[in-house]
């Protein structure tokens, strides 16, 4: 399991095959704030104290969806999933495996972004987490919910249309979100600090079933077959009824 891990977590990342990643991430993860702290967050009206908790919320939601994405797309193309059946290892493994690199991965941006999101306008411009609660609670946990659906259908139906999945994913989210905002709201919650723990309990929970129901899946059924498997292992069975 441990050695799992240390694959997924290896393979996770946006940096592709850079050969420095370390560089690529420390000029996303401190480059970038730094430089708008320098600029200054009013900079031609575009930089302001909101736009900038917005761009770092998207930021750390979009590294962490194109690094699914990514390590998704690659082990489809070469043929990874097919490898480790070949290992001595329970494919539930394999799926926790895959679950836990990307919740680690998940967790590591929501930290990023929200500690850059909060204390970095404590010292250029002052904070309120009244005005910050909800766009905290919708990114971070969107940042769980998305990765939760994709692996959900990655281990059903494979790699093809993933980034329709994580499409549907953000607009089946903005909507849970919107109306239970509304409801909360309606209810006498306020949207400080209740807000985004009760959205990211409901992500969680939703990622634990994910996981749970991919791990029942592939050791009923197995891991689904990418195209280029289909086609090779159909070509063999003709060549063999021939």
């Amino acid at each position: 399991m441990e050695a799992l891990l240390k694959r997924e977590l290896g393979i996770l990342n946006i940096a592709g095959h850079n050969k420095n990643p370390a560089l690529i991430y420390g000029l996303l993860g401190i480059g970038y704030p730094v430089i708008i702290w320098l600029l200054g967050p009013g900079l031609a009206g575009v930089y302001d104290l909101n736009n900038f908790k917005l761009n770092v919320s998207m930021l750390g939601m979009v590294l962490v969806v194109l690094g699914v994405d990514n390590s998704l797309k690659r082990e489809d193309d070469s043929r990874q999933m097919t490898f480790l059946q070949t290992l001595p290892v329970k494919k539930s493994e394999i799926v926790s495996a895959k679950f836990i690199s990307v919740l680690v991965m998940s967790g590591t941006a929501i930290v990023w972004m929200n500690t850059i999101g909060i204390f970095l306008p404590i010292f250029i411009g002052g904070f309120s987490m009244d005005e910050y609660g909800a766009l905290l609670g919708f990114f971070s946990s969107m940042t769980i919910f998305i990765p939760a659906i994709t692996l959900l259908i990655y281990f059903f139906k494979g790699s093809p249309g993933v980034f329709i999945v994580e499409l549907l994913s953000t607009v089946i989210w903005a909507n849970v979100f919107g109306l239970g905002g509304f409801y909360l709201t309606s209810i006498g919650m306020t949207s400080d600090m209740f807000v985004p723990v009760v959205f990211m309990a409901l992500a969680l929970v939703v990622y634990f079933v994910c996981w749970w129901l991919s791990g029942r899946r592939v050791s009923r059924k197995g891991f689904p077959l990418n195209h280029q498997h289909k086609a090779t292992r159909k070509k063999a069975l003709e060549g063999e009824s021939t």
